[in-house]
């Protein structure tokens, strides 16, 4: 298990647990059958993911970003292989964090790592290699600007 991995591993442990029971029911209720993966399946142009990426979106704030639907919902989709999704909800919390912020590194790191993850999935394996690479250096760089995991 790499640094990040492991970071990874503390931030889901620290999610709060209501939300992330009410977020399993729902995402397993309204997933596709099957994740996403460009040029492979058809892509989706609606569904739970776009809707938690909207209001992510519309609502999210730095303060409580890691408290937020959207940042839960990605440790949950990236847990069921569904990377390309986990990115998406994702995305939405990295925006709202500050520039150069270490948190906001720490995001990026995440998204990284689910994209490195779509790529193995995908059989990409050199673009895999390529991206959890970047997300390490990324995770590096938000440890030595101050960064916890565990909040």
């Amino acid at each position: 298990m790499t640094a990040l991995e492991d970071a990874l591993a503390i931030a889901e442990q620290a999610l709060e647990p209501g939300m992330r029971a009410r977020l399993e029911i729902h995402l397993a209720e309204r997933l596709p059958q099957h994740p996403y993966r460009p040029g492979l399946t058809p892509r989706p142009e609606s569904g739970v993911i776009f809707d938690i990426s909207d209001r992510a979106g519309r609502t999210l704030t730095s303060p409580d970003w890691r408290s937020s639907e959207a940042w839960t919902a990605g440790f949950l989709l990236l847990r069921r292989g569904y990377f390309w999704e986990a990115h998406e909800v994702w995305e939405p919390v990295w925006h709202a964090l500050a520039p150069n912020g270490a948190e906001r590194l720490f995001v990026q790191a995440a998204i990284q790592h689910a994209n490195a993850r779509l790529k193995e999935a995908m059989g990409r394996d050199r673009a895999a290699a390529r991206l959890h690479t970047l997300a390490g250096a990324q995770f590096e760089d938000a440890r030595r600007r101050g960064f916890r995991p565990e909040g």
